[in-house]
């Protein structure tokens, strides 16, 4: 029978376990779900949950920002849509998208880099995948250091630190630093287990000694 939800607001929605969104006069702020503290004064067309149930994500129509549950802002209301993030090897990063810029940021808000168009994750490594145009490459977003220029028409995920890549001239497959494994004049490479089962980024983890390439080649690959 406790009341948390003050009465002079005139909506209340659950974020997540730890705050409750509250609206006045067509804003929402949110409230601690545990005692009804105000943690946030209704400000933000809109607010949902974002992450964990650490952070919210407010927006106005058409742009998006972050803030932790004590209201802080760490991410400004200035990116298009909907913020996203993505995961791997024990770290976190937020994807905000200005036009057809994309800041990839960590989970203070820091921007650690911009003028990419897309992110993905290698797993096993703290490095990622980056979009330029319409080629991928790699880079360390911690020093923003490149580490495989952007050259190739398609780079799937790495596996034990080989990846398939993608040239006008074919398939090939390179190691996690860009060295050339396999040449680039193949139709088709596909990764496959000892046991002769596909192989995928996601799979368990085996010894590079039980993958093989299966590869059919080209006769001229224009």
């Amino acid at each position: 029978g406790k009341i948390i939800v003050p009465v002079q607001f005139q909506k209340a929605e659950v974020i997540n376990k730890n705050i409750i969104g509250v609206a006045d006069d067509h804003l929402w702020g949110w409230i601690s779900a545990l005692n009804g503290q105000i943690l946030q004064r209704p400000q933000y067309e809109y607010i949902t949950g974002f992450l964990s149930d650490a952070f919210v994500e407010i927006r106005t129509h058409d742009k998006s920002g972050l803030a932790k549950i004590n209201g802080e802002l760490i991410i400004p209301v200035e990116y298009d849509s909907h913020l996203q993030y993505i995961k791997g090897d024990g770290q976190t990063y937020i994807k905000g998208k200005k036009g057809t810029q994309l800041d990839l940021m960590d989970t203070n808000g820091n921007v650690l880099l911009s003028g990419y168009t897309d992110y993905k994750i290698i797993d096993g490594s703290k490095w990622l995948i980056f979009k330029q145009g319409n080629h991928y490459g790699v880079v360390d977003p911690i020093s923003k250091k490149v580490i495989i220029k952007n050259e190739f028409e398609q780079l799937d995920s790495f596996i034990r630190n080989l990846g398939i890549a993608k040239k006008q001239s074919g398939y090939g497959v390179i190691d996690i630093n860009g060295k050339t494994i396999l040449p680039f004049e193949y139709e088709e490479i596909r990764v496959l287990a000892a046991n002769g089962n596909h192989k995928y980024s996601s799979s368990p983890v085996i010894g590079m000694s039980d993958l093989i390439f299966h590869a059919n080649i080209t006769e001229q690959v224009r």
